[in-house]
């Protein structure tokens, strides 16, 4: 069995992929970062804070790539780092992935996770 790479900080799971897929189009960065998610409630947002990663959307889908000659990125949110300073983001290592959001399940729908 293949290993799977992931990282997960709160609503949202990057999963590692070989290849982003075709028909994708880029990502526009915000002040040199790619935010992955924004709360409706808090305005807080998750990005990854590297300038040579690339992000990729293709309808709902989202993801990116972390560029190899690229410093080691972080990814950030305010809510999911050091509880002391909010400071500290998670390193993600290069690579591409998929980045998936958290839905909630209610009967009559599937809703996604308001941050």
């Amino acid at each position: 069995m293949k290993n799977i790479i992931t990282y997960r900080q709160g609503d949202i799971l990057l999963v590692r992929i070989n290849k982003i897929p075709d028909g994708c189009k880029p990502m526009k960065k915000r002040n040199g970062s790619l935010v992955l998610s924004e709360g409706e409630q808090t305005n807080h947002f998750h990005e990854v804070v590297d300038e040579s990663a690339i992000g990729w959307l293709k309808g709902d889908e989202m993801y990116i790539d972390i560029a190899k000659k690229a410093k080691k990125p972080n990814l950030f949110h305010p809510d999911h780092n050091n509880p002391y300073d909010n400071k500290i983001p998670q390193i993600l290592d290069k690579g591409k992935y998929q980045v998936i959001r958290q839905v909630e399940y209610r009967r009559q729908e599937l809703k996604r996770v308001i941050d």
